[in-house]
Protein backbone atom coordinates (compact mmCIF):
# COMPACT_ATOMS: atom_id res chain seq x y z
CA UNK A 1 0.00 0.00 0.00
CA UNK A 2 3.24 2.48 1.05
CA UNK A 3 4.51 1.79 -2.70
CA UNK A 4 1.66 2.55 -4.16
CA UNK A 5 1.21 5.56 -2.34
CA UNK A 6 4.35 6.82 -3.27
CA UNK A 7 3.99 5.97 -6.81
CA UNK A 8 0.95 8.19 -7.25
CA UNK A 9 2.65 10.68 -5.30
CA UNK A 10 5.35 10.95 -8.01
CA UNK A 11 2.79 10.43 -10.47
CA UNK A 12 1.27 13.91 -8.99
CA UNK A 13 4.47 15.35 -9.03
CA UNK A 14 5.58 14.79 -12.29
CA UNK A 15 2.14 15.89 -14.31
CA UNK A 16 2.37 19.35 -11.76
CA UNK A 17 5.46 19.68 -13.01
CA UNK A 18 4.22 19.46 -16.87
CA UNK A 19 1.39 21.83 -16.15
CA UNK A 20 3.70 24.39 -14.76
CA UNK A 21 5.35 24.42 -18.00
CA UNK A 22 2.36 24.37 -20.13
CA UNK A 23 2.83 28.05 -19.59
CA UNK A 24 4.54 27.73 -22.52
CA UNK A 25 7.44 29.76 -21.84
CA UNK A 26 10.58 28.92 -20.17
CA UNK A 27 10.92 27.97 -16.28
CA UNK A 28 13.58 27.94 -14.03
CA UNK A 29 14.08 24.94 -11.22
CA UNK A 30 13.17 27.77 -8.89
CA UNK A 31 10.12 29.02 -10.46
CA UNK A 32 8.61 25.29 -11.16
CA UNK A 33 9.31 24.91 -7.53
CA UNK A 34 7.13 27.58 -6.54
CA UNK A 35 4.32 26.83 -8.56
CA UNK A 36 4.38 23.04 -7.74
CA UNK A 37 5.81 23.33 -3.53
CA UNK A 38 8.55 21.07 -4.06
CA UNK A 39 12.36 21.15 -3.08
CA UNK A 40 14.65 22.36 -5.76
CA UNK A 41 16.68 19.33 -5.43
CA UNK A 42 13.44 16.96 -5.80
CA UNK A 43 12.41 19.41 -8.97
CA UNK A 44 15.87 18.63 -10.16
CA UNK A 45 15.44 14.92 -10.29
CA UNK A 46 11.77 14.78 -11.65
CA UNK A 47 13.48 17.55 -14.95
CA UNK A 48 16.19 14.57 -14.90
CA UNK A 49 14.14 12.24 -15.54
CA UNK A 50 11.21 14.32 -17.95
CA UNK A 51 14.62 15.29 -20.19
CA UNK A 52 16.02 11.82 -20.28
CA UNK A 53 12.60 10.52 -21.73
CA UNK A 54 12.58 13.46 -23.93
CA UNK A 55 9.46 15.75 -22.60
CA UNK A 56 11.14 18.32 -21.79
CA UNK A 57 14.25 20.44 -23.01
CA UNK A 58 17.06 22.30 -21.22
CA UNK A 59 17.82 25.72 -22.74
CA UNK A 60 21.81 25.47 -22.38
CA UNK A 61 22.26 29.50 -22.20
CA UNK A 62 19.89 30.21 -19.42
CA UNK A 63 19.50 27.04 -17.91
CA UNK A 64 15.77 27.13 -17.77
CA UNK A 65 13.00 24.17 -19.29
CA UNK A 66 9.95 23.79 -21.51
CA UNK A 67 8.16 21.65 -23.02
CA UNK A 68 9.20 19.60 -26.28
CA UNK A 69 7.41 18.09 -29.12
CA UNK A 70 7.02 15.03 -27.93
CA UNK A 71 4.74 15.80 -25.21
CA UNK A 72 2.36 17.84 -28.15
CA UNK A 73 2.55 14.40 -30.31
CA UNK A 74 0.71 13.04 -27.54
CA UNK A 75 -2.26 14.97 -27.62
CA UNK A 76 -1.62 15.33 -31.76
CA UNK A 77 -2.22 11.24 -31.61
CA UNK A 78 -5.34 11.68 -29.46
CA UNK A 79 -7.10 13.89 -31.40
CA UNK A 80 -6.21 12.49 -34.64
CA UNK A 81 -7.80 9.15 -34.09
CA UNK A 82 -11.35 11.01 -32.72
CA UNK A 83 -14.03 9.86 -34.47
CA UNK A 84 -15.85 13.30 -34.71
CA UNK A 85 -19.53 12.03 -34.74
CA UNK A 86 -18.51 10.03 -31.48
CA UNK A 87 -17.17 13.91 -29.62
CA UNK A 88 -19.82 15.94 -31.17
CA UNK A 89 -23.22 13.26 -29.98
CA UNK A 90 -23.91 14.51 -26.49
CA UNK A 91 -23.45 18.32 -28.20
CA UNK A 92 -25.97 16.95 -30.69
CA UNK A 93 -28.51 15.75 -28.51
CA UNK A 94 -28.75 18.33 -26.16
CA UNK A 95 -29.15 21.10 -29.02
CA UNK A 96 -32.00 18.61 -30.15
CA UNK A 97 -33.41 18.47 -26.40
CA UNK A 98 -33.29 22.29 -26.30
CA UNK A 99 -34.69 23.14 -29.98
CA UNK A 100 -37.10 20.25 -30.17
CA UNK A 101 -35.40 20.50 -33.80
CA UNK A 102 -33.61 18.01 -36.19
CA UNK A 103 -29.90 18.22 -35.40
CA UNK A 104 -26.74 17.30 -38.24
CA UNK A 105 -23.51 17.05 -38.39
CA UNK A 106 -22.25 17.51 -42.04
CA UNK A 107 -18.54 17.51 -43.53
CA UNK A 108 -17.66 18.82 -47.39
CA UNK A 109 -16.44 15.41 -49.45
CA UNK A 110 -15.99 15.86 -53.13
CA UNK A 111 -16.91 19.60 -52.79
CA UNK A 112 -20.44 19.08 -51.76
CA UNK A 113 -21.74 18.07 -48.07
CA UNK A 114 -22.70 14.90 -46.83
CA UNK A 115 -24.72 14.52 -43.48
CA UNK A 116 -22.59 11.96 -41.67
CA UNK A 117 -24.82 12.13 -38.48
CA UNK A 118 -27.75 13.73 -36.98
CA UNK A 119 -30.35 13.91 -34.06
CA UNK A 120 -33.96 13.85 -34.22
CA UNK A 121 -35.49 15.26 -30.99
CA UNK A 122 -38.37 12.64 -31.03
CA UNK A 123 -38.61 9.41 -33.53
CA UNK A 124 -41.79 11.16 -34.71
CA UNK A 125 -40.02 14.10 -35.91
CA UNK A 126 -39.87 14.45 -39.78
CA UNK A 127 -36.82 14.62 -40.57
CA UNK A 128 -35.44 16.11 -44.35
CA UNK A 129 -32.24 14.42 -44.72
CA UNK A 130 -30.77 10.57 -43.68
CA UNK A 131 -27.05 9.97 -42.89
CA UNK A 132 -25.31 9.92 -46.32
CA UNK A 133 -27.40 11.95 -48.19
CA UNK A 134 -25.64 14.49 -49.88
CA UNK A 135 -26.56 18.36 -50.59
CA UNK A 136 -25.01 21.69 -52.81
CA UNK A 137 -22.87 23.74 -50.35
CA UNK A 138 -24.04 27.11 -51.97
CA UNK A 139 -27.69 26.76 -50.82
CA UNK A 140 -27.27 24.97 -47.32
CA UNK A 141 -26.72 26.42 -44.36
CA UNK A 142 -24.07 23.18 -43.81
CA UNK A 143 -22.16 23.95 -46.18
CA UNK A 144 -22.05 28.03 -46.37
CA UNK A 145 -21.07 27.64 -42.64
CA UNK A 146 -18.12 25.46 -44.00
CA UNK A 147 -17.06 27.41 -47.57
CA UNK A 148 -16.56 30.67 -45.29
CA UNK A 149 -14.01 29.46 -44.13
CA UNK A 150 -11.90 27.86 -46.82
CA UNK A 151 -9.29 28.29 -48.76
CA UNK A 152 -9.79 30.71 -51.73
CA UNK A 153 -8.88 27.82 -54.10
CA UNK A 154 -10.98 24.99 -52.45
CA UNK A 155 -14.14 27.35 -52.66
CA UNK A 156 -13.38 27.93 -56.31
CA UNK A 157 -13.22 24.41 -57.19
CA UNK A 158 -16.81 24.06 -55.43
CA UNK A 159 -17.99 26.49 -57.68
CA UNK A 160 -16.24 25.60 -60.65
CA UNK A 161 -17.07 21.69 -60.58
CA UNK A 162 -20.61 22.15 -59.53
CA UNK A 163 -22.29 25.76 -60.05
CA UNK A 164 -25.13 27.47 -58.28
CA UNK A 165 -28.11 25.49 -59.51
CA UNK A 166 -31.16 26.49 -58.65
CA UNK A 167 -33.24 24.37 -56.17
CA UNK A 168 -35.85 27.22 -54.63
CA UNK A 169 -36.35 30.70 -55.42
CA UNK A 170 -34.47 32.08 -52.57
CA UNK A 171 -31.42 29.91 -53.76
CA UNK A 172 -28.78 32.17 -54.12
CA UNK A 173 -27.47 31.63 -58.25
CA UNK A 174 -24.90 35.00 -58.24
CA UNK A 175 -21.58 34.26 -57.23
CA UNK A 176 -20.82 38.18 -55.63
CA UNK A 177 -24.47 37.62 -53.59
CA UNK A 178 -22.88 34.63 -52.40
CA UNK A 179 -19.53 35.53 -51.37
CA UNK A 180 -20.85 38.55 -49.65
CA UNK A 181 -23.27 36.43 -47.28
CA UNK A 182 -19.83 34.03 -46.54
CA UNK A 183 -18.33 37.70 -45.64
CA UNK A 184 -21.24 37.74 -43.42
CA UNK A 185 -20.85 34.07 -41.83
CA UNK A 186 -17.67 35.16 -41.12
CA UNK A 187 -18.06 38.12 -39.42
CA UNK A 188 -21.28 36.25 -37.29
CA UNK A 189 -19.98 32.89 -37.01
CA UNK A 190 -23.01 30.83 -38.50
CA UNK A 191 -24.79 30.51 -41.51
CA UNK A 192 -28.63 30.34 -42.32
CA UNK A 193 -30.10 28.75 -44.94
CA UNK A 194 -33.72 30.83 -45.43
CA UNK A 195 -35.96 28.49 -47.68
CA UNK A 196 -32.63 28.30 -50.27
CA UNK A 197 -32.53 24.41 -50.89
CA UNK A 198 -35.99 23.38 -49.62
CA UNK A 199 -39.05 25.38 -50.20
CA UNK A 200 -40.41 24.40 -46.32
CA UNK A 201 -37.05 24.56 -44.54
CA UNK A 202 -34.84 26.80 -42.42
CA UNK A 203 -31.48 26.14 -41.10
CA UNK A 204 -28.90 27.38 -39.67
CA UNK A 205 -25.55 26.35 -39.10
CA UNK A 206 -21.51 26.73 -37.67
CA UNK A 207 -18.51 25.61 -38.72
CA UNK A 208 -16.32 22.97 -36.38
CA UNK A 209 -12.46 23.68 -36.49
CA UNK A 210 -9.51 21.02 -35.46
CA UNK A 211 -6.71 21.21 -33.77
CA UNK A 212 -4.91 23.20 -36.92
CA UNK A 213 -7.09 25.59 -37.00
CA UNK A 214 -9.38 24.07 -40.32
CA UNK A 215 -12.80 23.76 -40.72
CA UNK A 216 -13.55 20.38 -40.91
CA UNK A 217 -17.73 19.79 -40.28
CA UNK A 218 -20.50 22.22 -39.19
CA UNK A 219 -22.90 21.80 -36.88
CA UNK A 220 -26.88 22.60 -38.02
CA UNK A 221 -30.15 23.22 -36.53
CA UNK A 222 -33.39 22.51 -39.21
CA UNK A 223 -36.70 22.40 -38.96
CA UNK A 224 -40.03 23.64 -40.86
CA UNK A 225 -41.10 27.31 -41.74
CA UNK A 226 -44.11 26.68 -39.31
CA UNK A 227 -41.42 26.44 -36.27
CA UNK A 228 -38.68 28.12 -37.33
CA UNK A 229 -38.36 31.64 -38.81
CA UNK A 230 -35.29 34.30 -38.71
CA UNK A 231 -36.17 35.92 -35.42
CA UNK A 232 -35.63 32.76 -34.42
CA UNK A 233 -33.02 32.04 -35.46
CA UNK A 234 -30.74 35.24 -35.08
CA UNK A 235 -32.42 35.53 -31.06
CA UNK A 236 -32.28 31.94 -30.02
CA UNK A 237 -30.91 29.10 -32.18
CA UNK A 238 -27.84 31.30 -33.42
CA UNK A 239 -26.70 31.34 -29.58
CA UNK A 240 -26.72 27.80 -29.13
CA UNK A 241 -24.83 26.43 -32.29
CA UNK A 242 -22.51 28.78 -31.90
CA UNK A 243 -21.49 27.63 -28.16
CA UNK A 244 -22.41 23.81 -29.43
CA UNK A 245 -19.84 24.34 -32.39
CA UNK A 246 -17.20 25.93 -30.31
CA UNK A 247 -17.20 23.51 -27.59
CA UNK A 248 -16.83 20.37 -30.36
CA UNK A 249 -14.01 22.31 -31.72
CA UNK A 250 -12.18 22.41 -28.31
CA UNK A 251 -12.49 19.00 -28.35
CA UNK A 252 -10.86 18.28 -30.97
CA UNK A 253 -8.05 20.23 -29.84
CA UNK A 254 -8.74 24.02 -31.20
CA UNK A 255 -8.29 25.81 -28.29
CA UNK A 256 -9.47 29.50 -29.20
CA UNK A 257 -12.28 28.14 -32.44
CA UNK A 258 -13.51 32.14 -31.81
CA UNK A 259 -10.64 33.49 -33.08
CA UNK A 260 -11.26 32.35 -36.49
CA UNK A 261 -14.90 34.29 -36.78
CA UNK A 262 -14.16 38.35 -37.10
CA UNK A 263 -16.59 39.15 -34.80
Amino acid sequence: MDKEKNLLRSCLRTLEILEALSCGKELGVTEIGKYTNLHKSTVYRFLDTLEHKGYVTQNPETGKYKLSFKILNLGFNLISNMDIRTVARPFMEDLARKTGETVYLTMIDAGQIIYIDKVNFTENLQTFHKVGDKNFVHCTASGKAQAAFLPEEEFDYIIQKWGLPKQTKNTITDIDVLKKQLDKVKALGYAIDNRESEDDVMCVASPIFDYTGNVVASLSISGPITRINLEKINRDYSQLILKAAADISRELGCLDPRKYIRK
